[in-house]
């Protein structure tokens, strides 16, 4: 948005109408995310906060009939949803609010029997003319990790209620999930004051003048009566945190060579990604948006984002079906999910500087980064002298290493042992001829 501040937001009535607005304004400011479904729902969620505190029955409790000591059709307090959510998960990174409710819900006037007594009529318990339902000894606990917080509410907010996410109250048993656990406790009493009117009528036996007898005698009190109900609700919320790690599979070095090359990472994420690109020197080599997103609208009119993971782009994407904990590969032992991402690339001689940039589903941008030789295979004829030739990689040529070559030494003079050979087989004939000479 190109503008964040308006002088109208200083024309509002009241501090507390001034600070959700100012929230309001600046969730806008923050907000260009890469899951539009994920902006939708904050943006409806915030705009809906204030109608959660003390209305009818703002999350569709169930509703049950009056009895004397407990007037309500229905009261109770919700924790609604986390701003922002998806998938039942926030981030750390995303300052999370809470998102609560409480409601209440009466008669304007009720009477109740009271048991008769001996032979009178049944007595009556009226409550009427209500007063404004109140939020009593309200307050949000959460607990993450090894720490507790405990904030104060009263009947009129704060809604959403921001809340502080601190890492480094999370212990190594918290990173065994692939997300960490927050537990919300929202407690207080719903207070209602009634007006009563209390008949009640009693036996009384006596004389009066000539009259001797027995009679109902009523006997009615007014005043004034507080009702107050416990409330209370429990709820696990997930966070994502931690750090992500890559693994490049091919080039599996800091080198390769110049063309046409099907790249090929390994990601861990902790963090789900709603968008991966592939950079190089400014230049887009592809991108996935590996889920796609639906919105629904649950009990208290809040709008809910689940995610389905249906890769679309130029990137080739597939993930693991459950967490795994590769230990070996990455820095920190924790649970990771394993997404594999290829895409082509094509590539001159030069020192390049790959990008792989990712965009978690609350518009929380990170990226690898990585150093890659590009070079042409050039040939080498090694002219150097002892027992190995080796020529060092630059930015353009690859490295090689060869045996140099070895001078040849002198063949032997076999001529001698020739002729003297040649000898031998002339002697030899000559005798072979005498001796048939003889026999003849």
């Amino acid at each position: 948005m190109a503008l964040c501040f308006s002088s109208r937001l200083f024309s509002l009535p009241s501090l507390r109408q001034f600070g959700l607005a100012l929230l309001f304004t600046l969730f806008l400011c923050r907000c260009a995310a890469a899951v539009q479904e994920v902006e939708e729902a904050s943006l409806h969620n915030l705009a809906i906060a204030g109608s959660l505190l003390g209305g009818k029955n703002a999350c569709g409790s169930a509703v049950r009939q009056p009895t004397l000591d407990d007037p309500f059709y229905s009261a109770s307090i919700d924790a609604v949803a986390l701003i922002p959510e998806a998938d039942g998960a926030t981030s750390d990174l995303s300052s999370p609010s809470l998102l609560w409710s409480w409601s209440a819900d009466f008669p304007s006037s009720y009477s109740f029997a009271l048991p008769p007594q001996a032979d009178c009529p049944v007595g009556s318990y009226e409550i009427y003319a209500p007063g404004k339902p109140a939020l009593a000894d309200a307050k949000l606990e959460y607990r993450y990790g090894n720490r507790t917080a405990v904030v104060q509410l009263s009947g009129e907010g704060p809604n959403p209620v921001p809340l502080l996410l601190d890492s480094g109250s999370l212990s190594e048993q918290d990173y065994c999930s692939l997300r960490a656990n927050l537990t919300i406790l929202l407690s207080g009493k719903a207070r209602l004051e009634y007006r009563y009117k209390q008949t009640e009528y009693a036996r009384r036996c006596g004389q009066t003048g000539n009259y001797s007898g027995c009679w109902c005698e009523e006997k009615a009190e007014f005043g004034v009566r507080t009702y107050q109900k416990p409330l209370f609700d429990k709820r696990v919320f997930l966070v994502e945190t931690g750090d992500s790690y890559e693994l490049w599979l091919n080039p599996p070095l800091a080198g390769r060579l110049v063309g046409f090359q099907n790249a090929q990472v390994l990601l861990f994420f902790r963090r789900m990604p709603a968008k991966i690109s592939a950079w190089e020197g400014g230049r887009l080599l592809g991108e996935v948006l590996p889920y796609r997103f639906n919105v629904s609208v649950g009990r208290c009119g809040e709008k809910a984002v689940r995610s389905f993971f249906e890769p679309n782009g130029s990137i080739f994407a597939n993930k693991s079906q459950s967490p795994a904990f590769p230990h070996q590969l990455v820095e920190k032992n924790a649970s990771y999910l394993a997404f594999y991402a290829a895409f082509g690339w094509n590539e001159t001689a030069g020192e390049k500087n790959m990008v792989l940039e990712w965009e978690d589903f609350f518009s929380n941008r990170m990226n690898f980064s990585r150093r890659f030789y590009v070079r042409q295979p050039a040939a080498f004829h090694p002219d150097a002298q002892g027992a190995t030739a080796i020529r060092r990689a630059g930015k353009e040529k690859t490295a090689a290493a060869y045996p140099a070559r070895v001078q040849p030494e002198p063949v032997a003079d076999w001529s001698l042992l020739g002729a003297l050979f040649s000898l031998l087989l002339a002697g030899g004939a000559v005798w072979v001829a005498r001796l048939q000479s003889r026999l003849k």
